[in-house]
């Protein structure tokens, strides 16, 4: 499973996220984490929708928020696999 962690270097609360992403990859093997920097892409950024960081990206649904907690961003992951599994 893909996901896109849209952040900024100097994002203390996006360090945090890539913190519990790479966590996360110990548990679900097949997750393939792509980090995209804002101040960088900030096109591609726009385009995709996101208006906040730290934002995760998986099959076009979008969690944002001042603060991505462990919870949510596993609740994130979980729902989005039992999702591909089912199809």
């Amino acid at each position: 499973m893909k996901i896109t962690l849209y952040r900024s270097a100097i994002c203390p609360r996006c360090l945090m996220a890539a913190r519990e992403l790479k966590r996360l990859k110990r548990k679900y093997k097949n997750l393939v984490v792509t980090e995209i920097d804002i101040a960088t892409s900030p096109r591609q950024t726009w385009q995709a929708g996101i208006r906040m960081i730290p934002a995760l990206e998986c099959r076009g649904k979008i969690l944002s928020g001042f603060i991505l907690t462990s919870e949510k961003i596993q609740k994130f992951i979980t729902t989005e696999q039992q999702k591909r599994n089912h199809e």
